[in-house]
């Protein structure tokens, strides 16, 4: 999961710290990338298995 480095500091996240994330669908376990390339107020992950 990508994050800008602004909502990882606030965050209290490093670069590959497991996170856990969840939306109306659903929620997942993955790896922070820490990035200034991520606009802050916005995760973007590739893809992602779904956890039952």
């Amino acid at each position: 999961m990508w994050i800008s480095e602004v909502d990882a500091r606030k965050a209290g996240l490093v670069d590959n710290d497991w996170v856990e994330v969840y939306n109306s669908n659903g929620v997942l376990t993955a790896r922070a990338v820490v990035s200034q390339r991520i606009k802050e107020g916005t995760l973007f992950m590739y893809h992602a298995q779904e956890r039952s």
